[in-house]
C-alpha cells in the first residue's frame, strides 16, 4: 500500500509503537501521537506538505 501511495505523490511514514502489558492501548496511542508530532515538526526539513 505504501508503494501505491508514493506513486500517487503521497508521503508515507512507517511508525513503531510499544505495546506494554499494563495499559496496552494508551501507550500505543501516545507513541503514535508522538510520531505524528515529529512528522509535523520536521515537515519543512523534509519538504512535506501537511494538511
Amino acid at each position: 500500500m505504501a508503494v501505491m501511495l508514493v506513486q500517487k505523490s503521497f508521503s508515507v511514514a512507517n511508525i513503531s509503537y510499544i505495546v506494554s502489558g499494563e495499559s496496552k492501548l494508551s501507550r500505543a496511542i501516545g507513541d503514535c501521537k508522538a510520531a505524528v508530532r515529529w512528522v509535523m515538526a520536521n515537515a519543512k526539513k523534509y519538504h512535506l506538505e501537511c494538511r
